[in-house]
């Protein structure tokens, strides 16, 4: 009996990755739902009706099929709502995660890198950092600075570059100590072309995993500052906002709060998956089991 060709390694790898693959497709469509708002979402999600107010989805009694998800207490269409919040909200998440990276990688490569007092003065801001407590380092940020998009992608900018900034660190410390980078040294090579050329690309896979993971982190750390009303402001539309914009009817208007509270924990779960996926997709010792 002829034996069956085995699947690529990759493949086989792939397959094992079911959770990160499931997470990666509902991330898909809460993208492009949210990409797509402004030629899928049915109404003007800054113009409501006031004699359409509170009504419930369109399943429930007194539903009305023009607005699937109900409205909100000005009569504002929820479903639109909540697609042009998810494109504030993750844009917010991503952009931070950005500023974080960039920061963090950065001062990691020259605290591993360069060592000496350099790397006692970063580590010494990480350690305070990392003390801090977040919530008043962003209630005297949006104090000097004032609640606006802008200003939560500067907190939370801010409060995120530590984490990379010691993992990269210490990878840097362990990547200076290996051969090949014994042998760039002994051929003349600079240190600009060796942390750009050889250490950099050895950082990738773990500052992209950390990346994935701080995306789902940063949807909820701005869903609380819009909750408490420091982060973006109405009429603009987060998923956080309209939590604390729904608060007042959590119990007798049950559906409101779920939808934006729903939208959140869908998002930072299928963030999660796809940051386990990809950590156990990239790391080295998963490559070459069978």
């Amino acid at each position: 009996m002829p034996l069956r060709p085995r699947a690529p390694v990759g493949w086989r790898r792939l397959r094992r990755l079911r959770g990160g693959l499931a997470g990666g497709a509902v991330l898909t469509l809460i993208v492009a739902a949210a990409a797509l708002a402004p030629w899928v979402a049915p109404h003007n999600p800054y113009v409501g009706r006031v004699i359409d107010r509170l009504l419930p989805p369109v399943w429930m009694d007194g539903g009305d099929p023009r607005y699937p998800l109900g409205t909100d207490q000005i009569g504002r269409d929820v479903l639109s709502r909540l697609l042009y919040g998810g494109r504030v909200s993750l844009s917010i998440a991503v952009l931070a995660v950005f500023v974080a990276g960039t920061v963090g990688l950065s001062l990691g490569l020259l605290a591993g890198f360069y060592r000496g007092r350099l790397d006692w003065t970063i580590s010494a801001a990480v350690d305070v950092m990392l003390t801090f407590p977040f919530v008043l380092l962003a209630l005297a940020t949006i104090a000097v600075l004032g609640p606006s998009v802008r200003n939560v992608v500067i907190v939370l900018g801010i409060t995120g570059w530590p984490i990379y900034t010691r993992v990269v660190r210490a990878e840097v410390i362990r990547l200076r100590a290996l051969e090949f980078t014994v042998a760039a040294r002994a051929i003349g090579l600079t240190n600009a072309r060796l942390l750009l050329r050889h250490i950099v690309p050895n950082l990738l896979n773990t500052v992209i995993v950390i990346a994935s993971l701080d995306i789902a982190r940063f949807i909820i750390v701005e869903a609380f500052l819009s909750y408490l009303g420091l982060g973006v402001q109405p009429p603009t539309p987060s998923w956080g906002g309209m939590l604390g914009d729904f608060r007042p009817f959590m119990f007798d208007r049950w559906w409101l709060p779920t939808f934006p509270g729903t939208a959140i924990f869908v998002t930072a779960l299928a963030v999660n998956l796809v940051g386990d996926g990809l950590r156990d997709y990239l790391d080295p010792q998963s490559r070459t089991s069978p």
